[in-house]
């Protein structure tokens, strides 16, 4: 009899986890959704249900943490991401995404060992060298975001701002050659940016070729950079 009474008690249990189990992956999709859709708040709400039935589940705190991250809320989305690698240290997801929210934070150090630990567990990962460059240009460290530009550019050839942020360092390394190069490949590959016309033409100015900077500061003035205008008025006529 006790056998038996265990073995109903066994099937319960698992009825019960099996339920369970389906409830939450019912509000994750249903907060999926509502994230998709850009119903952030409404989402966290399905995400919060789901972690009050299973606090264990990586995937609810980490699309929580996403859904927080839309919102601004940085420091939300890095309690989210720091539960998750309490659960699971090899989650490289969470560190990258709680690298870019300490970015935002500026918290560039911070930003910079979470991109490292996610490069560790996936080196392949092109956006993490891009970001981690972005964070390490953030602390001046311009030789080491140059290294890291590369290798994401190795990694994904066809990036434009991947060829911008590299060329951005590059000017502020004094090789201002190889910066208008890389504003080049960076424009043909997205035409339709102000920014990439607009900081090729403060190359071209520091390089005493005015004619050329102006073209460009006219063309990112006519996309609505109200700043080329400006310049553009006071330098081009």
């Amino acid at each position: 009899m006790k056998i038996y009474h265990i073995a109903i008690l066994s099937v319960f249990i698992s009825s019960n986890l099996f339920s369970q189990n389906n409830q939450v992956k019912s509000l994750l999709e249903s907060g999926n959704k509502k994230h998709d859709n850009g119903e952030y708040i409404d989402a966290i709400k399905e995400y919060d249900k789901a972690i009050k039935l299973d606090p264990k589940n990586e995937e609810a705190f980490y699309y929580r943490g996403n859904s927080k991250f839309e919102l601004a809320d940085y420091k939300g989305a890095i309690k989210d991401y720091s539960q998750i690698l309490k659960l699971n240290k090899n989650y490289a997801d969470a560190y990258y995404n709680r690298g870019n929210a300490y970015y935002e934070l500026g918290e560039f150090e911070s930003a910079v060992k979470d991109f490292t630990y996610s490069l560790e567990l996936n080196n392949k990962d092109y956006d993490s060298f891009f970001d981690r460059g972005n964070s390490l240009y953030m602390l001046g460290e311009y030789e080491k975001a140059l290294e890291d530009f590369n290798q994401g550019l190795n990694l994904n050839e066809n990036y434009s701002d991947g060829y911008y942020d590299r060329a951005n360092t590059k000017f502020n390394l004094g090789k201002l050659e190889d910066a208008v190069i890389d504003y080049n490949k960076a424009i043909e590959l997205e035409p339709e940016v102000p920014d990439y016309y607009y900081n090729r033409a403060i190359v071209l100015f520091n390089l005493d070729l005015d004619s050329s900077a102006c073209i460009d500061l006219e063309k990112a003035g006519d996309m609505g950079d109200t700043d080329a205008e400006e310049y553009f008025k006071a330098l081009c006529k």
